[in-house]
């Protein structure tokens, strides 16, 4: 079973594999299959279907990677360059593609303006915690796409609760409830106060005795 989900930046598919065979026994996938074969076998498949990529579709891509508020794919290739420390030496971008190199560069000034890293000389430092950093960034935008999909309301007007806080009952309309995060399946309402406030709120789920 497949479902096509539109609630984020990144329009994406969750697949469900049934857990046995067609003969009825227990279905075993290889943990490695499953986080980087799968995904390139999806590949190799869309590229018989579709064709390769275009010159100009990957540039589009590139550049939206380089601005994007969130950890991506290009920020990994980048700390592959960096050592235990988190440092990236000019000597190390030096032996990346030609291509990479200007990406690379341009992506550490977005990561410093983001305060994840800084420049130093030709190279770069990646802070301590940057891809949590921007992985948080990422969730926090999602969740603010939500809001705005939900009420289409001003987003200086959204607040967003964090599972750990304590705060006074809200009152309002439910606008909208969904899931919150899609591997745990826990899920999120949006409350529309009186006042004009739009409360992000994590569910937790109730558990039977």
């Amino acid at each position: 079973a497949a479902v096509n989900h539109h609630n984020t930046d990144n329009p994406h598919v969750h697949i469900v594999v049934r857990g046995v065979d067609r003969s009825g026994k227990q279905l075993r996938i290889p943990p490695g299959y499953i986080a980087y074969g799968m995904r390139e076998t999806a590949e190799r498949a869309l590229t018989l279907e579709l064709g390769l990529r275009n010159v100009r579709d990957l540039a589009r891509h590139r550049t939206h990677e380089l601005t994007r508020e969130r950890l991506t794919p290009l920020d990994r290739k980048l700390a592959s360059f960096s050592d235990q420390d988190g440092t990236i030496t000019a000597e190390a971008l030096e032996r990346a593609l030609r291509d990479d190199r200007s990406a690379f560069h341009a992506r550490l000034e977005i990561l410093e303006r983001l305060r994840v890293a800084s420049r130093v000389g030709a190279g770069g430092q990646l802070s301590p915690d940057w891809d949590a950093t921007l992985k948080r960034m990422g969730e926090r935008d999602d969740i603010m796409r939500r809001l705005h999909h939900a009420v289409h309301g001003d987003p200086s007007r959204y607040r967003v609760v964090e599972p750990s806080t304590t705060l006074a009952p809200i009152e309002g309309l439910v606008r909208a409830k969904g899931l919150h995060d899609e591997l745990s399946g826990s899920l999120f309402a949006a409350i529309e106060t009186q006042a004009g406030d739009t409360y992000y709120l994590p569910l937790q789920p109730s558990v039977a005795e």
